[in-house]
């Protein structure tokens, strides 16, 4: 039988002070993390991210969009919204090293996956943004960016963990690393919501960041997240981007905005 509640994947689900779900992760039993702060999952991406993604939808045609740290999606649908608001397509890449997380939301996606708590925890994040930006089939516009022209119609959404799967405008990929995989466009936006330094080291590290920023950046571009690193600032501006140190959501530390261009 096919899991269908969050603990049968090592998940806790929590409710947050405005009402939207996250995950406690529990796979690290000795430092349980959630993936986001307890005050409202769904306020801090909208204060952390959409930052980044309504500049570019207003200035560029057909922005590309990385999304590090796929989790409940919630980057992925504030995506498709900003696109549906500016009239534009969705060209997005998501990353994701729980294969588990990747091959739920795609199946919720194409409408795959049985109802129970995590169909619901989907739907309920869904409609927090549907009545947000007065938006519907949202879910939908994100099916057909995942059913538009697949390349590689053998691949599987169920093993995304280990096989790329390739689409026109969104693909989902695993685990995010050296040496990083080949990507068809440069990045206009880089939404970082990996999990912290203490969960996935690699991901914060000087080299890692330098690495990606000077392979993906394209000429213009916005960079945000939810952290503040002397590395991460460090690298941008090394780099040549204009860094801002933003308050962080609900008195968390500090957060990242920089622009390039």
């Amino acid at each position: 039988m096919r899991k269908q509640a969050w603990k049968d994947l090592g998940f806790g689900l929590e409710i947050t002070a405005d009402g939207s779900p996250t995950l406690r992760n529990y796979h690290n039993a000795d430092k349980p993390e959630s993936m986001h702060h307890s005050g409202g999952a769904f306020s801090e991406t909208i204060y952390i991210y959409e930052r980044a993604l309504k500049p570019a939808f207003d200035e560029l045609a057909s922005p590309m969009i990385l999304s590090v740290g796929l989790g409940l999606g919630y980057n992925e649908i504030l995506s498709a919204c900003c696109a549906l608001q500016s009239g534009r397509n969705l060209n997005l890449i998501s990353f994701e090293k729980d294969c588990s997380l990747s091959e739920c939301f795609a199946d919720w996606i194409k409408g795959d996956l049985p109802d129970g708590e995590i169909a619901q925890t989907y739907e309920q994040i869904l409609k927090l943004f549907e009545n947000h930006y007065d938006l519907i089939d949202v879910k939908n516009f994100l099916k057909n960016a995942v059913e538009g022209t697949d390349k590689n119609p053998t691949s599987d959404l169920n093993i995304v963990h280990e096989k790329i799967s390739y689409f026109d405008q969104w693909s989902i990929k695993g685990e995010l690393n050296l040496p990083l995989p080949f990507i068809k466009q440069k990045v206009n936006v880089f939404l970082f919501d990996a999990y912290s330094t203490k969960a996935n080291q690699e991901l914060w590290e000087e080299n890692f960041l330098k690495e990606m920023l000077q392979q993906w950046t394209a000429e213009q571009a916005w960079f945000s997240t939810y952290a503040c690193t002397g590395r991460l600032r460090k690298v941008l501006q090394e780099q040549s981007w204009q860094v801002f140190k933003e308050p962080g959501f609900m008195g968390k530390r500090d957060s990242t905005f920089a622009v390039k261009s």
